[in-house]
């Protein structure tokens, strides 16, 4: 087949002048004089240049692809279509594909801005033959979540890999649970960290979980019913690294779930961030002083000279809160009728790519941040003793050794706390003297309510019941951990065997995502495959 006008028979760049164009800088199909009248509004515009520049490299392939699918179709001869790849791919190779867009100008846009700034209408305008706007923008959205989502995913699995393998150092460093600001129980450091090693994987499940449905093709579908022009959606997807087409073309282009997809799944890891850094922040204060942030993690002031101000954690809730604001904007958009609030998705678009940067920062400082935190094992051992964390435990040594009921055993304790707070005694201070006291003082409780009878003095416990010896195991922290070896619980063993759990699922997470990268790698090969075939001999 003989070259049309402007072709060229090679492979090498195109020149503009040889291959038609006129030099004209292309200002779009919006200009004033077609279907409109007037210029758009200063910013109106809905395909800027200065807007979704983060999509471009995706519009880019999306482009190179479609061109293919026209070819492969009959709907342009190859050496038409050899023509406007070479163009694109020139210009990218010359400034870079952004830059190269940026040029152009037109946004999602951009490549038919190019191509008819370069080749010009007549020839550059048949990039857009049978798709539109929606499906543009679909597609690239689409393709940066999943590229987003990737880099997140990997980011969770390296922060679960330093969790897991920091956690085992502190596996006998005692601390206290809290409960409504109280202490409740004692744990381990270790038993702490690896909560969130399970946190965290959770959290790795929704990523690839919104990532398999993020990771499905609109292209073809153009503003929600195709075009006469048929082209082969699934090849188009498999060209561009989806993992299919969608199958209904109205609902490709206008049902945007998937976003909802990725904003609750960055809602809900940016709470979790932001109650774990919470945790750290307040037990860095201080009062507690049971942790310490290294100085890079820090801030100072500008008139308290005294202050150390960790940031990290500052930084991390805010966009917390920015990703919980984020999805409750998409669900509020996302309400309106089908093929409406089109250009109000574009404001939560750019928010939506603008959350995914900071919440991956987020969890690489958190990954750098973990392994290095200065936990006061002295002080968190001295607080988890002196605030009644153990009180549970000597509920229990109750029930255990004068063998009555556990709604009687916590009464009992209950009072024994009591009266030791208001006489200024820590736990260290209970003897078997105080616990008959308290018991004497439920007995009589009993006695002025009327909720017990005639013969529940034998269910209630005797004089004398608990020694010195089992009030000082009962009420040590230590004690009580090791006692806890129950699946899930904070003695050393178990957490060992949680942590061999989370490190299972951390080498298959890795694994499905390097699969998938894998898929991207593949899928991009095949498209450059494809763009050397056309038009070859």
């Amino acid at each position: 087949m003989s070259p049309r006008p402007g072709t060229t028979d090679g492979a090498g760049p195109v020149d503009p002048t040889e291959a038609g164009g006129t030099g004209a800088r292309y200002s779009g199909f919006r200009d004033a004089g077609v279907r409109l009248t007037e210029p758009v509004v200063e910013g109106l515009g809905a395909h800027r240049s200065d807007r979704g520049v983060a999509l471009l490299p995706a519009i880019h392939d999306f482009d190179r692809a479609h061109l293919v699918a026209l070819e492969r179709g009959g709907w342009l001869e190859p050496d038409e279509a050899a023509l406007l790849l070479r163009t694109l791919d020139a210009a990218a190779a010359e400034v870079g594909v952004t830059e190269s867009r940026q040029r152009a100008g037109g946004g999602i846009h951009s490549g038919e801005y190019l191509l008819i700034g370069a080749l010009g209408e007549p020839r550059g305008g048949q990039v857009s033959l049978a798709r539109s706007s929606a499906d543009l923008g679909a597609v690239a959205l689409r393709t940066i979540e999943r590229d987003r989502l990737l880099d997140l995913g990997d980011a969770l699995v390296a922060l679960r890999a330093a969790l897991t393998a920091t956690a085992p150092r502190y596996v006998r460093t005692v601390m206290p649970l809290f409960a409504q600001g109280q202490h409740a129980q004692p744990t381990t450091v270790g038993h702490y960290l690896t909560s969130w090693g399970s946190v965290l994987e959770r959290d790795t499940d929704r990523v690839l979980v919104a990532l398999g449905r993020v990771n499905a093709s609109p292209a073809g579908a153009a503003i929600g019913t195709g075009s006469p022009f048929v082209t082969d959606r699934e090849a188009t997807a498999a060209l561009l690294g989806f993992d299919r087409a969608i199958a209904n073309t109205l609902d490709a282009v206008t049902s945007h779930d998937h976003v909802l997809d990725v904003l609750s799944t960055l809602a809900i890891l940016g709470t979790d961030l932001s109650r774990l850094v919470d945790d750290l922040m307040g037990w860095s204060s201080p009062e507690c002083a049971y942790v310490t942030f290294p100085d890079r993690f820090c801030g100072t002031s500008s008139i308290l000279a005294q202050a150390r101000n960790p940031y990290a954690p500052q930084y991390i809730k805010g966009v917390g809160a920015m990703a919980a604001g984020a999805f409750v904007h998409g669900l509020v958009v996302d309400r309106a009728g089908t093929g409406e609030a089109v250009l109000d998705r574009h404001q939560l678009s750019e928010q939506l790519l603008g959350l995914f940067g900071q919440t991956i920062r987020n969890v690489r400082w958190l990954t750098e941040l973990v392994p290095v935190l200065d936990w006061h094992e002295e002080r968190l051992l001295a607080s988890t003793r002196a605030h009644w964390a153990t009180a549970t435990e000597l509920a229990g040594a109750i029930v255990a050794r004068a063998g009555v009921s556990w709604r009687s055993a916590h009464q009992v304790t209950g009072i024994v706390v009591r009266l030791a707070v208001e006489r200024g005694l820590e736990p260290a201070g209970v003897t078997p003297a105080l616990v008959d006291e308290a018991v004497a003082l439920y007995r009589a409780r009993i006695e002025a309510t009327g909720l017990g009878r005639d013969d529940d003095d034998e269910l209630l416990p005797e004089p004398g019941s608990l020694t010195q010896t089992d009030l000082d195991n009962a009420l040590d922290p230590w004690v009580a951990i090791e006692a806890r070896t129950g699946a899930g619980g904070p003695a050393p063993a178990e957490v060992g065997a949680q942590l061999a759990a989370l490190d299972a699922t951390i080498g298959d997470h890795r694994r499905e995502l390097a699969v998938r990268r894998e898929h991207q790698a593949s899928a991009r090969q095949s498209l450059d495959a494809a763009i050397a075939a056309v038009g070859a001999p």
